[in-house]
Order: structure tokens, then sequence, then C-alpha cells
């Protein structure tokens, strides 16, 4: 998720967005807890729970994008995390990952600049779907980024189209440690 940031102080607060904040805050504790307990990797109904939660989420806001004041539960949550350290351990986490699989994998961004936070670990692979759905049977979630609309004329934007359908992004956020970039870093290297 995500949001643009305004300095209008009159923006209405919408009870729906604070109602879906609640949702997606709720989903992502429930994520949280069943991603660093492996023990908890069999239960799929709990997965099934969050991932529902999540989509829900993520569809209305894609249908229905809203200027609103951002809720309160949200706000306070930003304001209390230590910014510095996640840059800190993301680039930690991405320059881990990449000394691990560089060479192994189509890498998107082969440097990391010093004054620049990933959000993920970009790679290319032609066929990136598969690879997506066997990294999450073995508890890696990765989302895709830049999904192009189908009104995108391939024949116009060809590199685009392109990255469109093989980028796909690791993980690298501040909940992970070494060890786990470790084990990312074996199972795609595995499952390529």
């Amino acid at each position: 998720g995500g949001w643009c940031s305004y300095t209008y102080d009159d923006l209405p607060i919408s009870k729906e967005i604070e109602s879906l904040a609640w949702k997606s805050i709720a989903a992502r504790l429930i994520r949280a807890q069943y991603v660093v307990e492996p023990s908890n990797w069999t239960d799929f109904d709990v997965e099934k729970f969050y991932l529902n939660l999540l989509h829900q989420v993520e569809v209305f806001l894609d249908q229905n994008p809203t200027v609103c004041k951002l809720p309160k539960i949200a706000y306070d949550l930003i304001m209390g995390l230590n910014w510095h350290q996640i840059g800190m351990q993301r680039r930690s986490n991405w320059l881990d990952l990449h000394t691990m699989i560089n060479g192994k994998v189509d890498a998107l961004i082969t440097e990391l600049p010093e004054d620049v936070v990933p959000l993920g670990y970009v790679i290319k692979c032609k066929n990136r779907d598969k690879l997506k759905d066997r990294l999450a049977k073995r508890h890696i979630f990765c989302p895709v980024h830049w999904q192009l609309p189908n009104i995108i004329n391939e024949d116009n934007f060809p590199e685009s189209v392109a990255l469109s359908q093989q980028c796909l992004t690791l993980p690298i956020d501040q909940r992970y440690s070494f060890d786990d970039m470790a084990r990312i870093a074996e199972v795609v290297q595995s499952e390529l």
C-alpha cells in the first residue's frame, strides 16, 4: 500500500477509508505472525484469511481512488516508525541478497546508490508468474509491480510490456535478517 502526502489540513475524514485501514492493519498483523513462525505455515486457512482481507482492501482502493485525510491509526503507526533504522535494514538486506545472487539472476538494478532505500530486490525472469507461485509455496511472497493496463499497445511499448511481464520483486524489508536473505537466495536459485 501507499499514500500520497498533501499539506492540506482541511481534507475530509472518510469512515470507509478508516475502516479499510483497520482491516489492512488486522490482515498485516495476522500475516506477520503467520510468516514469522514456520510452525504456522501449514495453516492454510489463516493464510487464505489474511490474503483475502488484503485483497479486499487493495481492490477497493484500486477501484475507488479517494482524496481524504490519512486515518489517525495509520498516521500514528507511520509516525511511530524509526525510518532511519528501517532504511538501514532494507539497504543491508538488499546488499546481502545482491551479494548472494548476483550473476545467478537477472537483476534489474545492479548497484545501490548510497542515498537510496530500496523497496525490494527486482529480478527479471521469463517465467515470472510460475516462479512467483513456486516461491509462495515456499512462503516467500513476492509482489508484482508495474502491471500495465490491457490498453497499452505492445507494439508501441515493447520494453515496457516485457518489464511488466518479467519483473518480480523479492522481499528485503526491515522484518528480514541476513538469515532470511540467505534462505530467499537459496530458494530463488533452486527454483530458477
